[in-house]
């Protein structure tokens, strides 16, 4: 396998990515955007592209590479698509969160197949694995997609809207209602399309990671702060078969507007 590694996102998560990949030993690349201190995207040759840019980059950044493997280190339903004509697409659904200069592992991520197989999956699931870091490999990685999405569903809308950090949800029961509310009109989609998830366990989910990341802000209320562009459309935006899912997109395309 060539070990020569794409990082392509200089964000939080590449940044951190990165350097624990260079620790471990890997060679590593920081791919950015154009007149960024970090090596092109046109400058890059072959190996293992590691994609952390939000998913509405991926039609440009799919021009610029070559076999791959590819992994995908991102939020949303369909954030592969873009990606359909290359031969190795993997999926990884990662618990950790990130603010420019601190990192912080929620979980043990996890790394499935798109295109490709299973022992390519494990391989590369231990290659980027670091102890700060850590991946494993997970065969149902739909499941694992539909639960994070889910879950992202209730900090993706109500962090920024209520201007609070990850850890709303632990100190404030109001907040808490309606995570539920939000993450059940999720799991009955998710239910439609044959990924059973429980009740149970999705409030689980959510209260463990609102209480390992207290203090840290979801990426879509960063990027609104900071006048960028959102993944809603990755994220509640494909929700929107739901009624509240689709109003709460549309809050935060009008929020991220008045802020930008």
């Amino acid at each position: 396998m060539k070990n020569r590694v794409y990082v392509i996102g200089p964000g939080a998560i590449g940044k951190a990515l990165a350097n624990f990949l260079g620790w471990k030993g890997l060679e590593v690349q920081l791919v950015g955007k154009k007149n960024s201190p970090f090596v092109q995207l046109s400058e890059m040759g072959s190996g293992i592209y590691i994609i952390c840019t939000k998913a509405y980059a991926n039609e440009e950044i799919a021009i610029y590479l070559k076999e791959g493997p590819i992994i995908l280190l991102q939020n949303g339903k369909g954030v592969e698509m873009p990606f359909t004509d290359f031969p190795e697409v993997y999926r990884a659904v990662i618990f950790a969160t990130a603010q420019e200069g601190t990192f912080r592992a929620v979980s043990t991520s996890r790394l499935g197949v798109v295109k490709g197989s299973a022992r390519r999956a494990i391989e590369l699931a231990e290659l980027i694995s670091t102890k700060e870091f850590p991946f494993v490999y997970e065969e149902n990685i739909n499941v694992f997609v539909w639960k994070k999405l889910i879950v992202n569903s209730a900090f993706n809308a109500l962090c920024p809207l209520l201007e609070v950090d990850n850890g709303i949800f632990v100190r404030d029961d109001k907040a808490l209602y309606w995570a539920k509310v939000i993450m059940e009109e999720g799991r009955l989609l998710a239910e439609k399309e044959g990924v059973m998830l429980s009740q149970e366990e999705l409030m689980q989910s959510l209260l463990e990671i609102s209480e390992r990341s207290s203090g840290q802000l979801i990426s879509t209320y960063q990027d609104i702060l900071q006048g960028k562009p959102t993944e809603v459309e990755y994220i509640n935006g494909s929700l929107s078969e739901g009624k509240l899912n689709h109003f709460l997109a549309d809050l935060i395309r009008i929020k991220s507007c008045i802020k930008s």
